[in-house]
């Protein structure tokens, strides 16, 4: 997948935890509040997207969920995002491993900054 919504929003609690200085695998805490995961300023508008550190969660717009709902396709379940649980944690692996190499450099935090 390659839309994006960037990071998760600080304000939705999720942030990193823990980072191994020597291979870089980081492990986030969960998300408090699923309305507010998403920073408009860093989405890039496509319909279908993923929000760091949740690569396996695959987020879409009202429009997408509107169309499969009115054209009866099955094979998925929409959830509002208010619905969703918090969780304790992600632990995502690499982001080249969910993005092509190129994004994934885009979105790593530099170093020292205030998402570390």
């Amino acid at each position: 997948m390659t839309g994006s919504g960037g990071g998760a929003s600080p304000a939705s609690g999720v942030k990193v935890v823990y980072r191994c200085a020597d291979c870089g695998h980081e492990e986030y805490s969960g998300f408090k509040d699923p309305k507010t995961l998403v920073d408009p300023s860093q989405w890039d508008g496509s319909d279908f997207f993923m929000i760091w550190p949740m690569p396996r969660y695959i987020f879409i717009t009202e429009k997408v969920a509107r169309l499969i709902q009115d054209e009866g396709w099955v094979g998925a379940r929409i959830y509002p995002m208010e619905e969703l649980k918090p969780c304790e944690g992600f632990a995502p692996g690499k982001r080249s491993y969910s993005m092509p190499e190129e994004r994934a450099q885009k979105l790593r935090p530099k170093e020292g900054s205030a998402r570390t």
